[in-house]
């Protein structure tokens, strides 16, 4: 068995097969996403709305001093304006795939997408 230094073959192979699963999942990951089709916006740990990606507006969200402008247009969602100093949540990209964010931590205010329709039951119990 030949030698490499202090890496033999088959610990190349081992590389290789680590490589390619790493690889598969990061396209998995990345470009695999299934659409959603619900917006919830939680603040303070409160859900306060869930809207409809199909539902086109703009959202106005106040928690007393702290503002946030919610638009949601041709599927996607995205935070146009904001009163916080950062502006983080504002310079994020728009969302439209399960499980994708949009977060304000000064705000407290977590947006996100879900693959369910817009229900008020959480769970169904037999």
């Amino acid at each position: 068995m030949k030698r490499f230094g202090l890496i033999k073959r088959k610990d190349f192979y081992v590389l290789a097969v680590l490589l390619f699963v790493c690889i598969i999942i990061f396209v998995w990951m990345f470009f695999v996403k299934t659409e959603g089709n619900c917006v919830v916006i939680q603040q303070n740990g409160e859900v306060i709305m869930k809207l409809s990606l199909e539902d086109a507006g703009t959202y106005v969200i106040k928690d007393g001093e702290f503002v946030n402008e919610l638009v949601i247009e041709d599927g996607v969602a995205y935070m146009k304006d904001a009163n916080c100093r950062d502006l983080i949540c504002v310079h994020h990209s728009s969302i439209s795939k399960v499980n994708e964010t949009i977060t304000c931590l000064p705000h407290k205010l977590i947006v996100y997408v879900t693959g369910n329709e817009i229900s008020d039951v959480d769970a169904v119990v037999k």
